[in-house]
């Protein structure tokens, strides 16, 4: 039972699961998986047509801190452009693009089994669900049972954690993840902002990208949270876009980043919001 009924929607995949990697522990994330697939999909295809394909494979920490600043393109493009036409370059990238994004957006099982929530994320859920009413979110096109299954067995869900209701599969066919996300928050949300921001509290989202960001704008919520070294965007990419937001007209959501949910500050604010609603 939480101390307050204060509203905390976190996306799961990257922000509460660690989808790149940590190269403490050696362990790889959903993203690190699925980039290896596609590395071998690209060289088996650019074999057949060939096409210079000399990209070496990342350590863990490198493919982490690339990803963060450059996303695929920080991988792959310093690699080939001078060894092809930038014409090639853009082709080849593009099929690899393609490869990645095809099976990131599957949730193939096999890639689930990469996922892992750090000690320290684990830990920071299990305070916000004692401070917070907590909910999770989740873009993608497996059935709930087979997600609270999942959630089960990386000890989210269970005593002091999350109830089966409180862990939620958004994905719509035809729809992006932004636009999945956005629908599910506006039909469950929309009233209960009203209802507590009407009280003076803060509700809070929480994502790994800055499209759960513009998500959170669009439907009001008073407090973002973005972490940066556990998903899909870094730091650089959610700075860029909160500067021209906050140059924007209406917009009231106050945004904060910290590398990921089980940074002691992240855990402090939501306290002292959790504090402020009681």
């Amino acid at each position: 039972m939480s101390a307050t009924d204060l509203i905390l929607a976190a996306d799961f995949d990257g922000t509460c699961t660690n989808s790149l990697g940590d190269s403490k522990t050696g362990r790889i994330g959903r993203r690190f998986a699925v980039f290896l697939q596609a590395y071998q999909r690209c060289v088996a295809f650019c074999s057949a047509h060939h096409i210079c394909f000399d990209v070496p494979i990342p350590t863990i920490a490198v493919f982490c801190q690339s990803y963060r600043e450059g996303g695929l393109d920080g991988l792959i493009k310093p690699h080939i452009q001078s060894k092809m036409s930038p014409v090639d370059c853009m082709a080849v990238l593009g099929i690899f693009k393609m490869f990645f994004e095809e099976r990131l957006k599957g949730y193939h099982k096999d890639d689930l089994d990469y996922d892992f929530l750090p000690e320290g994320n684990l830990g920071a859920l299990a305070t916000f669900c004692e401070i917070a009413s907590v909910s999770l979110i989740s873009y993608r096109n497996q059935p709930k049972g087979e997600f609270v299954a999942q959630c089960r067995a990386l000890k989210v869900i269970g005593p002091g954690m999350l109830r089966p209701e409180d862990v939620n599969v958004v994905g719509l066919a035809g729809a992006s993840s932004a636009e999945s996300k956005l629908i599910f928050m506006r039909k469950w949300y929309k009233r209960l902002l009203r209802e507590q921001k009407a009280k003076g509290w803060k509700p809070i989202a929480i994502g790994d990208s800055v499209k759960d960001y513009m998500a959170a704008i669009g439907i009001g919520f008073p407090v973002f949270i973005g972490v940066t070294e556990t998903g899909e965007d870094g730091r650089k990419a959610f700075n860029e876009l909160i500067g021209h937001v906050r140059e924007s007209d209406g917009v009231q959501t106050e945004a904060h980043l910290f590398p990921s949910i089980g940074h002691p500050d992240c855990i402090a604010l939501v306290r002292s919001f959790a504090e402020a609603a009681k």
